[in-house]
């Protein structure tokens, strides 16, 4: 059996940045605060597309609190969408009534496009919903299903007003 013995004299460890000869005690870094939270939503916009290859186009716009990754977030297959009109009909992906065709990532904002099949785009509350995807933000923290809704309506009225004049329970 070996056995070894290092003996240095005369030297000491200094970290790197520190002055050895200085007496001032080096400032300790601020400790920032640790995300252990999946991405959230912070804003949602329902707005009217002109595309003449899809008539009754409208997107979502959706905006997170930061930037956000997804291997399944642009398949519009996880979107289900939901159009509840002025008039109390209800459009949808699941009845065909509605087909999501385009869904894209810019950092933290995610663009939903959709179409309604027969007719122009309604008045309405529009809700979306994303199904068994996972959404990552940097850190790796993540959610699996997302969803929201927001009142639409088409602008048509001379004055607009600032709340939804769909009234009823179909804005509250």
């Amino acid at each position: 059996m070996v056995v070894c013995n290092f003996a240095v004299a005369g030297c000491e460890y200094f970290s790197p940045g520190v002055n050895p000869v200085s007496e001032e005690t080096p400032t300790p870094s601020p400790v920032l605060p640790v995300d252990t939270s999946c991405p959230a939503i912070l804003n949602t916009v329902v707005r009217e597309v002109y595309d003449a290859e899809h008539p009754g186009a409208f997107a979502f716009v959706i905006t997170f609190d930061e930037f956000i990754e997804s291997g399944c977030i642009e398949d519009p297959s996880k979107w289900i969408v939901e159009v509840r009109t002025s008039g109390g009909e209800k459009l949808t992906t699941e009845n065909g009534d509605i087909e999501v065709y385009e869904v894209t990532v810019d950092g933290e904002k995610v663009t939903v496009t959709a179409q309604v099949m027969e007719g122009s785009i309604p008045s309405g509350r529009y809700r979306f919903e994303l199904r068994g995807c996972a959404v990552f933000d940097e850190y790796g923290n993540f959610c699996c299903s997302y969803s929201g809704s927001i009142c639409y309506t088409k602008p048509t009225c001379e004055v607009c007003v600032e709340e939804c004049p769909l009234g009823g329970s179909l804005c509250d």
